[in-house]
């Protein structure tokens, strides 16, 4: 298997995307093959994880590499390598492999909640505002208004020639265009 591969599998692995026979190909490839330095830790997580009578032994070791990691990163220390003769004391802090669905259904119910808090802050900001708008007078004198007004309507008008130069312009250049073909057209006969 080439690294790009088995990067590939590796980011599949840890976002839960692989099928049960990808898992065990890659868990097979890592417990018999070696890898680049960097993809070390993920070997050992994975290896951790994955289930095999055959390679108890080695997955307790894992296992406690794993563990001491987790524990490194919980007290913000570097992982103590735990010796290989010894056996890991697996109760401590056991993990055990959660289905997928699981974990998807926990994603879906978090995204369901973010969202209907979303929702609900975005409708409560939005009444608190025409609220806001509805109990306050936007102006104090009737000259204030008319001048709004007037100001309002002076941009209007001034999008709207804006618009109509604009149309006219296009409508010159069609125009340019269409006798330009015409006497193209009138050249050819």
């Amino acid at each position: 298997m080439d690294n790009t591969k088995l990067r590939t599998m590796i980011e599949s692995f840890f976002e839960a995307t692989l099928t049960a026979n990808e898992e065990r190909e890659l868990c097979c490839y890592l417990r018999n093959n070696d890898v680049p330095a960097e993809l070390h830790k993920d070997k050992e997580a994975i290896l951790a994880l994955c289930s095999d009578e055959s390679v108890e032994a080695s997955s307790a070791e894992a296992f406690a590499r794993v563990e001491a990691m987790i524990d490194a990163l919980e007290t913000e220390q570097q992982p103590q390598p735990t010796e290989t003769h010894q056996m890991p004391n697996i109760e401590k802090g056991k993990i055990r492999k959660i289905p997928r669905y699981v974990w998807q259904g926990v994603a879906a119910a978090a995204v369901f909640i973010l969202c209907f808090f979303i929702l609900t802050n975005i409708e409560q900001e939005q009444t608190s505002e025409h609220i806001a708008m509805v109990e306050e007078d936007t102006f104090d004198t009737p000259e204030e208004a008319f001048e709004c007004t007037k100001e309002s309507f002076e941009f209007v008008l001034l999008a709207v020639n804006s618009a109509n130069r604009s149309r006219r312009e296009i409508n010159d250049v069609i125009e340019q265009s269409i006798n330009a073909l015409n006497k193209k057209e009138n050249s050819n006969k």
